[in-house]
């Protein structure tokens, strides 16, 4: 058989290539001489060296935290911002609890975002900074089942620290519970510290003259258009009588004692308070005291009246100036707030929601919904002071 390749070619390729290398490093070496200048203008691939990333490009750490989320029904229903209150410290509490990151997931409520916008980062910025929000894929969430019935009882959710999936979804209503949080109170109250500009219009609201008086706020609802009507309005004859009671009591040790209205109807607190609203307030130019209905026997007092600029105000005045709250309407969750962020030392008194018995009542246990340091006011204890301003 004949060879195919000698010895003399097998060299001549050898050289041959040896040669062709050598003409390429040469080409390389003018190539970046001649771009040393500007390196940036490098073409590689048709794309400049310098719109290249060098090493290793950074990838977005995997995230293998375990979260917790709500179903944020009162998002979801678009309910008021005590409510809404609710629902998130329920989420931090939680969180806390589980050991968990808690999660406002977009994609599972997309009303989320523009309820924190609106109502919880400009009046509470600090509190919804708490909060992760982020878009957390459906498929990817673990679904439970807790307080998903009433609205207003305690179910303990340290259940689910059995539940390891890194994501975790829980379906339920309101979580009106204070024991949902209230290990963290102090990082809570920390929390909804309400932005300063509402501290400084809390301060307006009450003259000089009156801010070293011991002061008795007394927070009252009416029913707005739109409201679900879930939870009863004050009853006028409750409410003065309550004030009444509880003026004649810290009085009688001595204090100088002034009353705030707190509510979302200055006019109906007006038309209640007419004989009480002192001169320096805005409201005194209403006062017809002719049509006074209430006790000949109650106590000297000045009323002030708040214009209620914001619920963020109203949280504001009670933490900064309240001695004593006392909810007319029980079952107002937003009044329970202003009673839970009242000033450290202040005393609270709610009227007994079984006079009401609206459907937040028929939810409710009460020792999962007021604190054992609250107060409660009958209707009965009232009337053996004044009997004729009780139905």
């Amino acid at each position: 058989m004949r060879k195919i390749f000698s010895k003399s070619s097998f060299f001549f390729i050898v050289i041959l290539g040896f040669c062709i290398l050598i003409y390429l490093l040469i080409l390389r070496q003018k190539f970046l001489s001649e771009n040393l200048e500007n390196p940036e203008e490098i073409m590689l691939n048709g794309i400049k060296l310098a719109d290249l990333k060098i090493g290793p490009v950074d990838m977005p750490p995997l995230d293998h935290r375990q979260t917790v989320q709500l179903s944020m029904f009162t998002v979801k229903t678009r309910r008021g911002i005590g409510q809404i209150l609710f629902e998130l410290a329920a989420l931090f509490g939680i969180s806390r609890k589980l050991g968990r990151v808690p999660v406002l997931n977009r994609l599972q409520e997309p009303l989320i975002g523009e309820t924190m916008g609106k109502m919880i980062s400009g009046g509470f910025p600090l509190f919804a900074a708490n909060f992760e929000e982020r878009d957390v894929e459906p498929s990817s969430v673990f679904p439970v089942n807790l307080n998903i019935r009433f609205c207003c009882k305690y179910e303990d959710p340290t259940v689910l620290k059995a539940v390891f999936e890194q994501n975790l979804l829980i379906n339920g209503v309101y979580f009106q519970s204070f024991k949902y949080f209230d290990d963290y109170r102090s990082q809570i109250r920390a929390a909804l510290t309400p932005h300063p500009s509402s501290a400084i219009r809390a301060e307006l609201l009450i003259p000089e003259e009156f801010r070293k008086d011991f002061l008795i706020c007394v927070h009252t609802k009416q029913t707005q258009l739109g409201d679900p009507k879930l939870s009863s309005p004050s009853d006028p004859f409750f409410t003065r009588s309550a004030t009444d009671y509880l003026v004649q009591k810290y009085k009688s040790s001595g204090k100088q004692v002034t009353v705030a209205i707190l509510g979302n109807d200055p006019i109906w607190a007006q038309n209640l308070f007419h004989d009480k609203i002192g001169k320096s307030n805005y409201f005194s130019k209403f006062n017809n005291s002719s049509d006074a209905i209430f006790s000949k026997n109650s106590p000297e007092y000045t009323a002030l009246l708040t214009l209620g600029m914001s619920p963020t105000d109203d949280v504001a005045f009670s933490r900064n100036f309240c001695d004593v709250i006392m909810l007319s309407a029980p079952t107002s969750s937003f009044g329970w707030w202003l009673a839970y962020l009242a000033k450290e030392s202040a005393e609270i008194y709610y009227r007994d929601p079984k006079e009401v018995s609206d459907q937040i009542f028929a939810e409710m246990r009460q020792i999962d919904y007021y604190s054992n340091s609250w107060n409660k006011l009958r209707s009965a204890q009232l009337q053996k002071t004044f009997p004729e301003n009780i139905d």
